[in-house]
């Protein structure tokens, strides 16, 4: 008898050694987990696939980003009045903010931001959700296969290309590397003009006409810069060129100029 209580106990107590398998649940930090739920909402190109977590400024309250918006019209470079096409009221203020603080970053705080609205303005008529037939999209309508270089460029640090914010500040970076492109000696307005015909139509066909400008004319140099740097030779040989679109970049520059008031040599 004793034996089998002695093998009763043991039993029970081998029992209790053995528990049910636990669930393998592993919870998403609460950040990255609300990151996620906001991107689910938003239309995504295929190149972006970052494994790194994002990293999001801290929201601005309404008073904070009243303050930031009377800096930068207090600024030295926005005191003027101005009556630019540009500063009209039917265009939104909204994005003004993300204009001027990226444009600051990207170029100095002596730049103009308005020329980043005003090409806005061009691309989607300041419309943070425009998607144009060939696929650029958003504020600054940037193409996915740009999208995801400046992504990666950012290191996760941007949210969507449908994000405002997000998007004006890729648009910014990607017209501030096209700016740094375009170093000869020429006035500051006809370099404007070819970094925003290369942002519309691509780096290498405005290269190109500069080209065809060198190899096929003797120019004398014009108001003391050489001919083929000016904006205006760049125009004069776009016709030439069999890649570009050249009606639609040269459009598209003229507009911007005439928004902000300016035009080129």
């Amino acid at each position: 008898m004793k034996k089998y209580i002695i093998l009763f106990f043991l039993v029970v107590f081998l029992s209790s050694c053995v528990s049910e398998p636990k669930e393998d649940v592993t919870e998403i930090p609460e950040d990255i987990q609300k990151i996620e739920d906001t991107r689910t909402d938003l239309p995504f190109v295929t190149e972006e696939k970052v494994t790194l977590p994002l990293v999001v400024e801290e929201p601005v309250s309404p008073e904070v980003m009243k303050e930031e918006i009377q800096e930068i019209v207090d600024a030295p470079i926005n005191r003027m009045k101005s009556n630019r096409p540009v500063d009209s009221k039917k265009y939104t203020k909204k994005y003004d903010l993300y204009f001027a603080k990226y444009s600051k970053r990207e170029f100095g705080p002596n730049f103009d931001w308005k020329w980043i609205k005003a090409q806005s303005i061009t691309e989607s008529a300041l419309n943070p959700k425009a998607k144009s037939p060939v696929g650029a999209q958003g504020l600054m309508q940037i193409m996915p296969g740009t999208w995801g270089e400046i992504f990666g460029k950012y290191q996760g640090k941007l949210l969507s290309v449908w994000d405002p914010s997000s998007n004006v500040a890729g648009g910014i970076y990607y017209d501030a590397r096209l700016y740094k492109s375009w170093k000869s000696p020429r006035p500051e307005n006809d370099r404007k003009a070819f970094m925003f015909a290369s942002y519309n139509g691509g780096l290498g066909n405005p290269l190109s006409s500069q080209r065809l400008c060198l190899k096929n004319e003797e120019r004398s140099p014009f108001k003391g810069y050489p001919y083929c740097n000016l904006w205006k030779a760049a125009v004069e040989n776009a016709p030439n060129v069999s890649t570009w679109r050249h009606e639609e970049s040269l459009h598209y520059v003229d507009r911007i100029m005439k928004l902000m008031n300016q035009t080129y040599l």
